[in-house]
């Protein structure tokens, strides 16, 4: 009867999750309870438009507690389990509490994922800890044991009015961005990751060593590569906005590093030839000023 009875309280906490969650976003499950990776829906996010269309924007993951669970482990779930699943997954992931006495879902943010898994590769147990947003410091004991913040997004409710609504999407959307950018930074080995701050600025965070040093040398050429097309684009379109003297210390970097033999690099024939390509127009038009 006390299977039942959680069984019961959980499907209650999922049904009013769902409910919630549906009145900012289209939501899939997993088939059965057998598939139980870690994650309880897949979300996307939609935005209203003024004649009532929705228009999905990102997609998440989110997994259910119930109030009670929570509370009476002080705010920390025991993730050693789902290591494997999080450290692969490709979207944000959140944690989000069901309270049915108060008829609400809190959001917790597992923004710091990518972060932490790129500095952290064995562990011997992970914790989440749910957490009003802080300073992060990673949190560590004996025996390569770890405590990880999911910080407090928002608190979902059935009375919520449109407007408030409107206003959870747009600053629950910035913040799956930003995850999607830390993500994305981190599956293409660029190691740097931006973390919230209480007070809404971002700290910029640079992990090195291990892959890092692998592949930063290739990440800079794929930078300059950016750099000389960009300035080729705005010397050709917009050239009052050029500004030569920036163009010159870009290429004295670009030939100092050739000069040392820096590159070893697919990509360094293409970057070579953008930076000739701007280089001859850097000088076609100064000929025809002297002319």
């Amino acid at each position: 009867m006390d299977q039942l009875y959680r069984f019961k309280k959980g499907w209650e906490n999922e049904n009013l999750a769902q409910y919630l969650l549906s009145r900012v976003a289209f939501i899939a499950r997993p088939v059965s309870v057998s598939d139980d990776l870690g994650t309880d829906f897949y979300c996307t996010l939609f935005q209203k438009t003024k004649d009532g269309a929705l228009l999905p924007r990102t997609a998440f993951a989110i997994q259910i507690k119930s109030h009670n669970d929570v509370a009476s482990k002080k705010n920390r779930i025991d993730i050693t389990g789902k290591v494997s699943y999080l450290k692969n997954l490709e979207i944000p992931f959140f944690f989000g509490v069901a309270d049915n006495a108060e008829h609400s879902l809190t959001i917790y943010s597992g923004e710091l994922i990518p972060r932490f898994f790129s500095f952290r590769g064995s562990l011997t147990k992970l914790t989440a800890v749910l957490c009003d947003r802080r300073r992060y410091s990673e949190k560590w004991t004996k025996n390569d044991k770890y405590d990880l913040d999911f910080p407090k997004v928002a608190k979902l409710t059935v009375d919520m009015s449109e407007e408030n609504l409107s206003a959870f999407v747009s600053s629950f959307h910035g913040l799956c961005l930003l995850m999607y950018r830390n993500l994305s930074a981190r599956a293409s080995n660029e190691y740097l990751f931006e973390t919230p701050h209480p007070d809404g600025t971002l700290e910029l965070r640079v992990y090195a060593g291990g892959d890092s040093i692998k592949t930063f040398r290739g990440n800079v050429i794929k930078r300059l590569a950016e750099v000389f097309f960009n300035l080729k684009q705005q010397f050709l379109q917009a050239p009052k906005t050029f500004r030569k003297d920036e163009f010159l210390a870009y290429e004295q970097f670009y030939l100092n590093l050739k000069n040392i033999n820096y590159y070893s690099h697919p990509y360094v024939e293409f970057v070579e030839q953008l930076y000739r390509d701007l280089r001859s127009e850097v000088d076609k038009s100064a000929q025809e000023k002297t002319t």
